[in-house]
Parts: C-alpha cells; structure tokens; sequence
C-alpha cells in the first residue's frame, strides 16, 4: 500500500488520490505536526 521509496506520505497521497479527504487529513495532520512543538511550553 505505501510506497518503497522514501517520499512524503503528503506526496504519496496526493499521487494516488488528488483531491480527496485522506490528502486533506493528511496535510492537515502534518502541518498540525509542524506547529504543535512550537505551541509547546518547553
């Protein structure tokens, strides 16, 4: 189901099925990733 190289699940994503929620949730997932550490009190 996932690709052997090591690409972006984002790109992955986008490849197999533009356009649709799983891509949306994704991206929404990694850019949620991105900020949370500096939302973080550390």
């Amino acid at each position: 189901m996932f690709p052997t190289s090591p690409r972006p699940l984002r790109c992955w994503a986008a490849e197999s099925r533009p356009f649709t929620p799983l891509s949306t949730v994704v991206s929404f997932l990694e850019t949620f990733l991105l900020i949370l550490p500096t939302l973080l009190p550390i």
